[in-house]
């Protein structure tokens, strides 16, 4: 990082540990996503953070590591974002919703869904498949949470399998992935109505038995 005191002079700025590890996360997440894992060098990403290639390899054992971080440091964000949209919400389900709907304009979502599908492809990796089965289990666990408290305020119907329901929200999110891999951010815009049409099938009949 470049500071730029009264004489004009650019002075490169001391980074702490933890804010170097985040720069360089972030330069790896956008590089990963738009070059793959293979397209993209320890080179390219040292550049994009600011710092020389040593300097990542001090924070990171391999670039299969980093990568690992990067789906960790994901995983939090969309955690974050999701806890933010839930809190305090009487629906949780409809909460949900609104929350996937949230990401379709979300930059940094949409290079999750695209490092979702790098990873599959990288499962050979232990580092990387443990985090991608920790990213998929902390996913499904609030899909999980969200669909049992909509079952007992009867906002969708009592008998369906919550372990079913919640892999049908997973493959809609993989879904999401696949297309924006395909034709780019702008395909996730029209996902928020599929998420929709799902919660409403969901829905029990007004006057039914389901």
């Amino acid at each position: 990082m470049l500071a730029f005191p009264a004489d004009g002079v650019p002075v490169r700025q001391r980074l702490s540990a933890d804010d170097r590890r985040s720069a360089i996360i972030d330069a790896a997440r956008t590089l990963f996503a738009r070059n793959g894992f293979r397209g993209t060098g320890t080179s390219d990403i040292a550049a994009a953070a600011g710092c020389s290639e040593p300097v990542i390899y001090k924070h990171f054992a391999s670039k299969q590591a980093l990568f690992a971080a990067v789906l960790e440091d994901s995983a939090s964000y969309m955690k974050e974002r999701f806890l933010a949209a839930t809190q305090g919400e009487d629906d949780f389900l409809d909460a949900y919703v609104r929350f996937v709907r949230s990401l379709a304009h979300d930059k940094r979502a949409a290079e999750l869904h695209r490092l979702r599908y790098l990873a599959v492809t990288l499962t050979d990796e232990p580092e990387i498949r443990a985090s991608l089965k920790a990213m998929v289990a902390a996913w499904q666990g609030g899909v999980r949470a969200a669909v049992e408290s909509a079952q007992a305020s009867g906002r969708i119907r009592a008998d369906v399998a919550v372990d079913s329901v919640a892999m049908l929200f997973f493959g809609l999110a993989q879904a999401a992935g696949f297309m924006s891999a395909i034709e780019g951010e702008d395909a996730l815009a029209g996902f928020p109505r599929h998420f929709d049409a799902l919660v409403e099938l969901l829905t029990p009949i007004q006057g039914g038995t389901g």
